[in-house]
């Protein structure tokens, strides 16, 4: 969240690198690098709550898909409908 953060503040900085350097990508890539190194910024750690939470999302999905194949979500949500009734 705090790299998210300081991402945004540097938004102007990095619009400002891009526009200087847009004919030539290799020299923006490496400005854009050092920018973030002297900021202490990561800019892939956004991504790293995504990809923490991508196996549980995964496995419930599987959890779900077999319990739908064996017609456990049926039984289940009427069992539920009684308790619940509207």
């Amino acid at each position: 969240m705090e790299s998210t953060m300081r991402m945004q503040d540097m938004q102007p900085m990095v619009k400002k690198i891009q526009a200087q350097y847009k004919d030539n990508p290799q020299v923006m890539n490496e400005r854009l690098a050092n920018l973030y190194k002297e900021e202490n910024v990561n800019p892939l750690a956004g991504c790293l709550p995504v990809l923490a939470q991508t196996p549980i999302w995964i496995a419930l999905y599987r959890a779900l898909l077999n319990m739908s194949n064996e017609d456990l979500l049926i039984v289940r949500c009427a069992l539920l409908a009684s308790y619940f009734p509207l």
